[in-house]
């Protein structure tokens, strides 16, 4: 009996929980740092929310550097290793110390509900140079 509680228990549990699938879609999905009019590798979040919620994005990289770009004014914002947005398209490249040997990236994405904080999914993006241009590992 107690198993069967425990089991019903946990899958009303299951079914009360957001869904958790997460993605990004990366545009261009090849970077180089050669190409002087490219920003980085543009990054923007692909999940499906629960419907009447308001999602918040943390991004994280454990080497260079986000940055975000206005259409209207063409401004660029350095955002740094970590940065908060509502969906909004980034972009990340390396920043000049991090250069050296091009090491492999990490890309953590935390989707939030933004008026609670409570977790609703997380995604990871690897990059890599391959001698030529950062793309995602493989």
């Amino acid at each position: 009996m107690r198993l069967a509680l425990a089991g019903i228990l946990l899958l009303s549990a299951a079914c009360a929980t957001p869904p958790t699938g997460m993605r990004v879609s990366l545009a261009p999905p090849i970077y180089t740092p050669a190409m002087s009019s490219a920003l980085g590798i543009g990054l923007l979040p692909v999940a499906a929310p629960p419907s009447g919620v308001k999602v918040r994005y943390r991004w994280h990289a454990d080497r260079g550097r986000f940055k975000s770009w206005e259409e209207f004014t063409h401004e660029i914002v350095d955002l740094g290793p970590d940065a908060v947005n509502d969906g909004e398209k980034l972009y990340w490249a390396y920043g000049a110390s991090d250069m050296t040997g091009m090491p492999p990236v990490n890309i953590v994405i935390y989707a939030e509900d933004a008026k609670s904080g409570k977790p609703l999914a997380e995604t990871v993006v690897r990059l890599e140079w391959d001698g030529e241009f950062v793309r995602v590992a493989r």
